[in-house]
């Protein structure tokens, strides 16, 4: 198989003055074995060569072809050094300013054929990211991908596998979690666990769980998160670590093991704290209230919430307190404190309304309109579940879909018959779709 040898262009320099040091010309060191069009492109550097017409070209010009690789190899260290270095420093400037690395990025400038373009897409796509421009994140995590084919000595990188990551990410955060579950199975599908970034296969594993608990596929999940349980003394990663407390404690709670899920999450609440990681200290307080509310704590559990809502001048996003609220609302409408339910559930909707989580959104709405059927204002409790039925249906979400369905026939039967059989024509046909789904 023919070898090939990216030429920087420090080593093409090299070459061209060995060659103006003998007064040669191009054209007089080409022959029927190398143009002058690749001893052109080696001169130039930022191009692949095969490693036989470099060599050949060495010996014509007298140079020493090992050390010359040598100087090569300390030239790629060092330069590896470098991107690394510049692609932290954009990535974190990213996380300020996105306008910040969007300066730096387009001052950036290389071919195709220079390994470093991959880089540069790669923090292309994170800009985007950042932005909330999804389309064009994944367009550019997708071009990054497509160019490491071309730059195999780049796999070790694992840069791939970080892409595949990404694209999940963008996809969860634009409410498609199946196919962020999918682009999360291909970053670990092509992973080389000896490569670089070793540390990043922690937060494959996590997005996974995480997906597949969104997703209701609580016994995978719950299987990842054990054996990540049983890692995490060698998870380095405080945001992984976090995350595997909340999504174990809610999982506990899903399969009503409830006094586990208390533990859990008030262990993750004490290391949450000390590393002053607020947003995740509010989910996990959230989750300590909603095992507090299944064991019918309720004074606890309010508290609990009550916790999550006083963190929200420092949290970075409006989601946790949309689900604090939501949950608070629910828990106030067990106890028949109405009025309360209706202030923090009127909170939780109109915060819902300004963020990207279509599924919190979706439940906030759902819960807003219970309230108002409890007063017995059905055709308020009509008019939120019908809001939640559009998100729903715009945002793919069937399984809210069916759940919101049952509950407008529900409250059309005595109310509106014509509506209550539409209603339930449409609930019968997205459970056939569900069953044949599951089939």
């Amino acid at each position: 198989m023919k070898e090939y040898i990216y030429i920087h262009a420090d080593l093409g320099k090299q070459i061209r003055l060995a060659r103006k040091k003998k007064s040669l010309r191009q054209e007089d060191l080409a022959d029927d074995l190398i143009s002058t069009g690749t001893i052109s492109k080696i001169e130039c550097g930022s191009h692949h060569i095969g490693k036989e017409k470099l060599q050949y070209l060495c010996d014509k010009l007298e140079i020493g072809f090992d050390s010359l690789l040598h100087t090569e190899e300390r030239q790629e260290q060092q330069q590896h050094l470098n991107d690394q270095i510049v692609m932290m420093g954009i990535e974190m400037k990213g996380t300020i300013d996105p306008e910040l690395s969007w300066e730096e990025i387009r001052t950036l400038k290389y071919t195709k054929d220079d390994p470093r373009i991959c880089n540069v897409t790669y923090l292309r796509g994170r800009y985007y990211e950042y932005k909330k421009k999804w389309d064009y994140a994944r367009l550019n995590y997708q071009q990054c991908i497509a160019l490491l084919d071309q730059h195999k000595e780049l796999h070790s990188t694992n840069l791939a596998s970080i892409c595949y990551y990404a694209l999940g990410r963008t996809y969860y955060l634009d409410n498609q979690v199946e196919e962020a579950l999918q682009h999360t199975l291909a970053a670990e599908q092509c992973f080389h666990p000896n490569g670089e970034k070793a540390h990043m296969i922690h937060f494959f594993q996590i997005a996974k769980a995480i997906y597949l608990e969104r997703l209701n596929v609580t016994e995978e999940a719950y299987v990842i998160i054990n054996e990540l349980w049983e890692q995490k003394e060698q998870i380095d990663s405080s945001e992984v670590l976090l995350n595997l407390y909340e999504v174990r404690a809610r999982l506990f709670n899903r399969m009503e093991h409830y006094d586990k899920a208390i533990e859990c999450a008030l262990v993750g609440i004490e290391k949450a704290k000390y590393n002053y990681a607020y947003d995740r200290l509010c989910e996990l307080w959230t989750v300590l209230g909603d095992g507090l509310t299944k064991k019918g704590m309720w004074s606890d559990a309010e508290y609990a919430y009550g916790c999550s809502l006083q963190l929200e001048s420092k949290l970075k996003k409006k989601q946790p307190i949309v689900v604090a609220n939501t949950k608070l609302g629910l828990l106030h409408l067990k106890r028949n404190n109405i009025a309360e339910a209706e202030e923090v559930l009127k909170r939780a909707v109109t915060l819902a309304s300004y963020t990207t989580d279509a599924m919190d959104y979706v439940e906030a709405l759902i819960i807003y309109g219970e309230c108002q059927y409890v007063q017995k204002k059905y055709p308020k409790a009509i008019e939120w579940w019908e809001k939640a039925l559009k998100i729903a249906e715009d945002k793919g979400l069937s399984k809210h879909k069916r759940r919101i369905l049952m509950k407008l026939a529900n409250v059309c039967a005595n109310y509106d018959k014509k509506k209550y059989q539409f209603y339930i024509d449409k609930f019968l046909r997205i459970s056939v779709q569900l069953e044949t789904s599951k089939q």
